[in-house]
């Protein structure tokens, strides 16, 4: 469990969960006293401290007498009836415990898959395939399980294929199939329709892509329009970066306590765990900003046409995954949400102000200097001003003598402290702010991984 739950909290879980599994009398009992049902029962409520939505037990009836066995099967049932996806792996199960189950997979040698099914579907499809004698009465999970055992003869290599051909061509097959192919067209289950991300975060960020670039509509190039267009620059740069950052922040310390006790029992490592979110993350910071680059650049009307949109994304594109990688920095270093996103709003104001549209860059103290080149602020809003203004080869002065005239496209980008020649350093730059991050996020992520689970 977290370690932030409160302790009250922490009491309510478990009494809770031992109630539930009816050991409240084994509270006060040392383990070495329990007898091998209560054991499993123990065992099923320390798994079940983070409330799983599913659940793998491996032979949870083993050791156990038919009672005992009979006690897990039916808290694992209940738990199932209550919204859990229970799986579990049981060798010759007894006729009780087998009748319990929803539905059983029966597995031959080899992985084949020779029947899918309910209890009383399984006596049915074996009673029509066979005419062995029959030990007690046909349901009988024991008889099941003789007559899927591959020996060492070839008549039951052969009894068996036949069984595994036979349900191929057997409805339950069909059934099966047809469930597997709507599930798949219609996305209705959960791993195809739910996800680490919200739906509504996508609407959201094109939202206020309209809603940023909708007061920007028919931009003009002169002097008034410089600060326009730059204040629209900046906008779509600040508001790429925090998305994609803030969005992530929360990754690591929701599933720290299921990582850790996972971790320990060597399910994975903390790399692959890791490698693992680095990739789930990169279709949406690779998709999602070409819808948001194509609302902020056609609307305003901004330079470049066709050719220019595809530039304009590519920088939007690097800023976003730039951002997820200081996201996962964050949240990898802080076991808090609320205190990584307190502690991150400096870092973010100090990367602010050295982007250039709040000063000068050319005026920035040779000592404060080196700060824009660790800013994803600076590099992106650099890259698209060099898009925009390097199209641009006269600007018109005003006809009022008080307003300075700036009179090309290279003046500006001057003025902002930019370099017309520094969109591929800044490309670079923002690809080794992307891998710094994540090599100190997955230092510290792995620090953390060592920490034992907290039960």
């Amino acid at each position: 469990m977290d370690r932030f739950i409160s302790p009250n909290l922490r009491n309510q879980r478990i009494l809770t969960l031992i109630s539930e599994l009816g050991i409240v009398k084994c509270s006060n009992v040392r383990m070495s006293a329990l007898s091998g049902g209560e054991r499993k029962r123990v065992a099923l409520a320390v798994q079940m401290l983070n409330d799983p939505a599913i659940l793998f037990c491996d032979e949870p009836t083993t050791g156990l007498d038919s009672y005992s066995a009979s006690s897990v099967i039916e808290q694992l049932r209940l738990l199932a009836g209550r919204g859990k996806a229970v799986i579990c792996t049981i060798h010759q199960p007894a006729s009780g415990l087998f009748d319990m189950f929803h539905s059983v997979y029966l597995l031959v040698g080899g992985g084949k898959l020779a029947l899918t099914c309910t209890t009383n579907e399984a006596s049915l499809f074996f009673s029509s395939r066979t005419s062995a004698k029959r030990p007690f009465t046909f349901e009988n999970p024991e008889f099941l399980v003789s007559r899927l055992a591959v020996g060492d003869d070839a008549e039951s290599v052969i009894r068996v294929n036949k069984i595994c051909t036979e349900f191929k061509m057997s409805k339950h097959y069909e059934h099966l199939l047809n469930k597997l192919e709507s599930e798949l067209k219609y996305g209705k289950q959960p791993y195809i329709t739910d996800n680490t991300d919200s739906p509504y975060d996508s609407i959201l960020c094109q939202f206020m892509a309209l809603l940023i670039s909708t007061p920007y509509v028919g931009l003009k190039v002169d002097q008034e329009g410089i600060q326009n267009l730059q204040g629209f620059l900046y906008l779509v740069i600040v508001e790429t970066t925090f998305a994609y950052s803030y969005s992530v922040m929360h990754t690591f310390p929701s599933e720290i306590p299921i990582l850790l006790r996972e971790v320990g029992n060597g399910l994975y490592t903390p790399g692959a765990y890791y490698i693992s979110k680095m990739i789930i993350l990169l279709p949406r910071t690779l998709l999602e900003p070409i819808i948001y680059s194509a609302l902020v650049f056609w609307i305003p009307g901004l330079l470049g046409g066709l050719s220019g949109f595809i530039q304009f994304c590519i920088p939007v594109i690097a800023c976003s995954i730039a951002a997820t990688a200081y996201g996962c920095l964050i949240s990898a270093i802080f076991e808090n949400i609320s205190t990584g996103s307190l502690l991150s709003v400096p870092l973010e104001q100090i990367s602010l102000l050295f982007c250039g549209i709040y000063m000068s860059l050319s005026d920035v103290p040779f000592h404060f200097a080196w700060v824009k080149y660790v800013s994803v602020f600076y590099y992106g809003l650099e890259a698209v001003s060099i898009l925009q203004w390097s199209q641009v080869e006269k600007i018109p002065c005003s006809s009022k003598p008080e307003v300075p005239c700036i009179s090309t496209g290279e003046g500006v980008l001057k003025y902002y402290g930019y370099s017309e020649n520094n969109f591929i350093l800044d490309m670079v730059g923002l690809m080794i702010i992307y891998c710094v991050c994540h090599v100190i996020g997955f230092l510290a992520f792995w620090n953390r991984s060592k920490k034992q689970a907290a039960y």
